[in-house]
C-alpha cells in the first residue's frame, strides 16, 4: 500500500511539470527504436521488396536520418520559443500566477514530445547504420535499418502535423479570453467536486467530533513551510477504516502552514504506530504554492487578480475585467449550489472520519465583492457592469433559497 501512495503522489507532483509528458515520449521513443531493431532483422525479407524504402548504401541512410534529426530539433527548439513568448505575454499582461495554465497546457506538451522523440529515434537509428561490408552485422542486409527508417519518416510528418496545430494552438492560449475562460471552469469544475464528491450533504452529529474513547490525540505539523495544497480524501477514509481514527483539521485549503503550526488533529482509541502516522501525512500535501485542485477559492481570487490587474492604469481593459466579472458570477452561482458550512468527510458507514474548518460563504462573498467593487469604483465601464451582474446574482441567490 505505501509503495501504491508514494506512487500516486510522485505521478501527481510529476504531472505538473513542463518536462514530463515530453520525457515519457523519448522514453518510448527509446523503447519503439529497440523493438524495431529486433522487426527490422525478422522482416528484412518483407521490408526490401518495398521499392521506396529499396536504399542501396549507408550514406544514403544517414542523410535520411540527419536531414529527420536535424530538423526534429530545429522545430523543437522554435517550439520552444514560442511557449516562452507566450509565457511572457501572460506574465506581464494576465498574471504571474496563470503561468502554471500555460505550462500544464497539454497541447503544448505533446508538441514538444513528438518532435523530442522523434529527434530521438532518429539518432539512435543513425547511431546503428554501417556499412554493408561492416563486420557489425552478421548479415550484410539488414545493415540498413529499414523499418526504423520508415518510422523515422512517419515521425517526421508526425511532427510536421503537431508543429502545424501548435502555430494554431498558441495564438488562441496567449489570448486573454482564454486564460479567463480557463480559471473559470476550472473553478466551478473544483467547486462542485469539492462539495459534492468529498464533502458530506449530512450534517454531523450534535456531539464533539472526539468520540469518548478515542482517548488519544495525535498533533500534525508540516515538516516544511507551505500551503496546504492537496488532501487523499478517499485514501483516508480506508486507512481510518482499518486503524480507527478520525481527523480534524485546523487549516482549511490553501492556508499556509509553518513548521511550529498543529495543522491536523489525529483521535483514536489506541496509539496509532509512527507507520500508520506516516500513511497519513502521505495522503496530505502541501507545497511552496496555492493550487487550484480542491482549493477553490483559489480560482475566484485568480479571476479577481486577473480583473483587478486588466483595470490597472498600464493596461486599462475593462472589457477583461468584464469577462472576469462574469466568469465569476458563473461560481457564484455554482458555490450558492453546492456549498456546505459544515465541512464534514463520512465513510461508507456513515461513521464521521475527517472534519475541516467550517466555511463561511457569506464571508467570503462579502470578501470578493469588496475587492470587485474597489477596483471597479472610478471606471465608468466596470462598476455599471459590476452592479448590474450582481443584482442578477442577488436574484438566481434568491430562487436557489427558495428551491
Amino acid at each position: 500500500m505505501n509503495i501504491i501512495k508514494f506512487f500516486n503522489k510522485a505521478v501527481a507532483k510529476i504531472s505538473t511539470n513542463y518536462w514530463a509528458i515530453p520525457a515519457c515520449f523519448v522514453f518510448g521513443a527509446i523503447v519503439l527504436n529497440l523493438i524495431a531493431y529486433y522487426l527490422d532483422i525478422y522482416l528484412n525479407d518483407t521490408l526490401k521488396d518495398i521499392s521506396f524504402l529499396a536504399i542501396k548504401d549507408a550514406e544514403s541512410a544517414r542523410t535520411i536520418l540527419s536531414t529527420i534529426a536535424t530538423t526534429m530539433m530545429t522545430v523543437a527548439g522554435v517550439s520552444f520559443s514560442m511557449t516562452l513568448l507566450a509565457v511572457v505575454h501572460a506574465s506581464s499582461q494576465i498574471g504571474p500566477r496563470i503561468l502554471s495554465g500555460f505550462l500544464d497546457d497539454t497541447g503544448n506538451q505533446v508538441t514538444l514530445g513528438v518532435l523530442v522523440a522523434c529527434f530521438t529515434f532518429g539518432l539512435l537509428t543513425l547511431i546503428s547504420v554501417q556499412a554493408p561490408s561492416s563486420s557489425f552485422y552478421d548479415n550484410p542486409e539488414i545493415a540498413i535499418p529499414k523499418l526504423r527508417i520508415l518510422l523515422s519518416l512517419a515521425g517526421a510528418l508526425a511532427g510536421v502535423f503537431s508543429f502545424i496545430y501548435f502555430i494554431h494552438h498558441v495564438p488562441l492560449m496567449i489570448r486573454t479570453t482564454y486564460a479567463v475562460n480557463r480559471v473559470g471552469n476550472k473553478t466551478i469544475e473544483e467547486t462542485q467536486e469539492f462539495f459534492t464528491k468529498h464533502i458530506s450533504d449530512k450534517h454531523p452529529v450534535a456531539v464533539s467530533l472526539e468520540k469518548k474513547d478515542y482517548i488519544h490525540c495525535h498533533e500534525l505539523k508540516p515538516k516544511r513551510n507551505g500551503y496546504l495544497q492537496l488532501i487523499n480524501f478517499e485514501s483516508l477514509i480506508k486507512t481510518s477504516e482499518k486503524h480507527q481514527f478520525q481527523l480534524r483539521f485546523k487549516f482549511s485549503l490553501g492556508e499556509f502552514l509553518t513548521t511550529e503550526d498543529v495543522f491536523v488533529e489525529i483521535f483514536s482509541p489506541q496509539k496509532l504506530s509512527e507507520e500508520t502516522l506516516g500513511e497519513i501525512e502521505n495522503d496530505i500535501i502541501y507545497g511552496g504554492e496555492r493550487s487550484m485542485q480542491q482549493d477553490f477559492q483559489f480560482g475566484f481570487y485568480l479571476l479577481l487578480e486577473i480583473g483587478a490587474r486588466a483595470l490597472s492604469p498600464g493596461i486599462n481593459d475593462p472589457f477583461t475585467f468584464n469577462e472576469c466579472v462574469d466568469q465569476l458570477y458563473a461560481g457564484l452561482i455554482t458555490l450558492e449550489k453546492h456549498h456546505r458550512k459544515k465541512l464534514v468527510v463520512y465513510n461508507s458507514d456513515n461513521n464521521m472520519v475527517m472534519r475541516l474548518p467550517d466555511f463561511s460563504k457569506d464571508e467570503f462573498i462579502a470578501d470578493l465583492l469588496e475587492s470587485l467593487f474597489y477596483y471597479a469604483k472610478d471606471d465608468p465601464q466596470a462598476r455599471p457592469y459590476l452592479q448590474k451582474k450582481m443584482q442578477r446574482f442577488t436574484n438566481e441567490n434568491i430562487k436557489i433559497a427558495q428551491v
